[in-house]
């Protein structure tokens, strides 16, 4: 795939989700509701999948560490 046809990949997604993600949003709306009915105090973000916040590792020095040992780096 060439540069300008992601580009215009990124273009059309902008305008139109594709359709697996509408199906993610939809069932944590259905998911959501469902949760509500049971009392659960839930947000339809919080079903979601690909939405999720990545967590930051706690100890970065340990990580760098490691990925230092993995390339073989002093």
């Amino acid at each position: 795939m060439t540069h300008a046809e992601l580009l215009e990949w990124q273009e059309y997604y902008d305008l139109e989700p594709f359709p697996a993600d509408r199906q993610e949003y939809q069932l944590a709306v259905i998911s959501q509701i469902l949760a509500a009915s049971v009392g659960a105090d839930k947000k339809t973000e919080d079903f979601l999948i690909s939405h999720k916040k990545k967590v930051k590792p706690k100890d970065n020095k340990r990580l760098e560490e490691n990925i230092k040992k993995i390339f073989g780096v002093k």
